[in-house]
Order: structure tokens, then sequence, then C-alpha cells
């Protein structure tokens, strides 16, 4: 999105001093923040919505054929739409254009993404393990489907549910690591030293993304899922700013969804992930403090293991120099 020139000969309007950085035709970073966020969590909800009401937001297991498709639709087309808009409003406001490159990981991408997966997943079981060995609750052998009868849709939703997971993960990791920390950190790294702008931008990101999960979960249920998922995103968060890349959180956000949408059973658009063992959760204490308390459990053994992960590949703790500035590349 490419502005007027700043020169003498040609003086700004108040709308472009608004929209422009000083002396140059960039779109503020506190733009570059807002209009992605705005535009991509309403479609987001929006369309997730949408899908819901011709069922009356509420479905019985198993599910006919029609009713999955439409909630299939709806769980696949919110992320996609979401993360389509985003990657284009994003490449707008960078003077960058949308490419399929933007989505081609490399091999250190793919490096991190494999071992986020894996500590993802070894966090998310840490967590549920603490309930078990407390008593609190209690694990049982029970195999199950993804909640249709027919086999041949059985595969086809289960394709679907991956598919909707991986693109709702991709887009929350790059609305809300990538365009929310690079871009807050580039607003205030005029007034603040590098490490306090980092530390300004990872909060930014933390309290955007409880508060977008906040609105999934409703008011009332919402802060004993907003607070521990703002929590999460602190963890998911240091591996952005230590690796300066998308794929060590997104592989973290999903082996951890992966993990416990087949332990706990967590329905998604009316179905669930395949499991062998299942959580009782009807007896696991809901409440705020127990819901923190356990997402502490997740966080500290997974920042524990990320920590070793970044030593081990980065050898430092260093803030990776793509965090600085729009202009890196890539996921």
């Amino acid at each position: 999105m490419d502005g007027p020139p700043a020169d003498e000969q040609s003086p700004r309007s108040v709308s472009e001093h608004v929209w422009y950085l000083p002396d140059t035709d960039r779109v503020r970073p506190t733009w570059r923040v807002i209009v992605p966020l705005v535009v991509g969590m309403t479609l987001y909800l929006g369309v997730s919505a949408a899908a819901w009401v011709p069922v009356g937001f509420e479905v019985q297991s198993p599910v006919d054929t029609a009713t999955s498709a439409l909630l299939l639709g709806g769980q696949l087309a919110a992320p996609i739409g979401g993360l389509v808009a985003v990657l284009t409003i994003v490449s707008r406001l960078d003077r960058r254009p949308t490419s399929i490159g933007d989505l081609v990981p490399s091999k250190p991408w793919l490096l991190d993404f494999g071992g986020g997966l894996v500590i993802g997943l070894v966090a998310a079981v840490c967590m549920v393990a603490v309930p078990i060995t407390a008593g609190e609750t209690t694990m049982t052998v029970e195999p199950s489907g993804v909640g249709v009868d027919s086999v041949a849709l059985g595969a086809v939703v289960l394709v679907g549910l991956v598919g909707s997971l991986v693109a709702t993960v991709v887009f929350q990791e790059l609305l809300f690591r990538r365009v929310v920390i690079t871009n807050v950190v580039e607003a205030v790294g005029d007034r603040a030293d590098p490490r306090q702008a980092v530390g300004i931008g990872v909060a930014a990101s933390t309290v955007c993304y409880g508060g977008f999960e906040l609105l999934i979960s409703g008011v009332v249920r919402g802060p004993s899922i907003a607070v521990p998922a703002a929590l999460l995103g602190l963890y998911y968060a240091a591996a952005y700013v230590f690796t300066g890349r998308l794929g060590l959180p997104i592989g973290l956000h999903l082996g951890g969804a992966i993990a416990l949408g087949s332990l706990y059973g967590t329905p998604t658009g009316g179905f669930h992930l395949p499991s062998v063992v299942v959580v009782d959760t009807l007896t696991l204490d809901q409440s705020l403090a127990v819901s923190v308390r356990l997402q502490l459990v997740r966080v500290l053994v997974g920042g524990l293991l990320v920590g070793l992960w970044v030593y081990a590949f980065y050898n430092d703790f260093n803030v990776e120099e793509r965090v600085f500035g729009a202009d890196s590349e890539g996921l």
C-alpha cells in the first residue's frame, strides 16, 4: 500500500499523517497490528458462527452427512479465510507482494517444526498426567472414532479435522506472533531499548491471544480458558522470538492440540480426533485456579524443553534479528 511521497511540495493531510510514518510512505506499525487483527479475527469468528447457525449451535454424535459437510466446511473455511486475509493485508501494508513463497518452509523451519511437534506433545501429556497421578481424575481405555457412522465419511472427516487444526494453528501463530510481535517491537523501538521492546511485543501478543480465546469461549466460561491460553501464548512467543521463525511455535501449538484433542475428546465442529485412551473431564475441576495450575505445568515443561532446543540448535538465547524488522522473510 504505497503512500504519497513526503516532500515539501506535497504536504500531507491529517489522515496521511495518521496512517503513514513521518518522512516515509510506510504504514505505521500500529495499523499493521490493528488492521490484520480486526479483519482476521472478525472473519474467523464470523465464518465459524455462520456454520453453526443452521444446526442451532449444538449437535449430537453420530453426526449425519449433511451436518458433517456444513460444520467441516465452516471449520475449514474460517481459518483458511482468516489466514488468506491476514497474509494479503500484511503483504499490502508491508508493501510486499503476496507469494506462496511466504508459506514454503526451509530446512531449519522444518527442523524447528518437528522439534516443536514433539515438545508440544510431551508438554501436553505431562499436563494431563498431573491430575491423573494426583487422583483428581481417571483415564480409561476407550477407542473411539471421529463421531460419524460411515468409515468412508469418517476418513473424510478426519482429513478435514486435521486440515482445520493445521490451518487454525498457522492462522493464529501468523497473526499473534509474526504480525503482533514484530510490529509492536517496531512501534515502540524508538522509545525503548531492544529488550524492553521485545517484552512489550510479547505482552501484546499474549493479551491479544488470550482475548481471542475469550471471544471464542464466551464471557461465562471464557476466563478459565482465556487466562491459561494467555500463559500458553508466552510459551509460543518465546519460541518465536528466540528462533525468528514460526516453525517452532507452530509445532508446539499443533503438537499440544493433537494430544489434548485426542486425550480429552475435545469436540471440534461436532467431531473429535480418534483416541485409544480418554481422560474423564467430567470429574476434573474446571475452575480458573485448576486450569491455570495445569497450564503452568505444560508451560514449564514445554518452556524447559524449548530452552534446551534453542541452546542446542541456536547456541544462545539472543532475540533473532527477524523479530526486529517488518521485512523478515517468510514464516
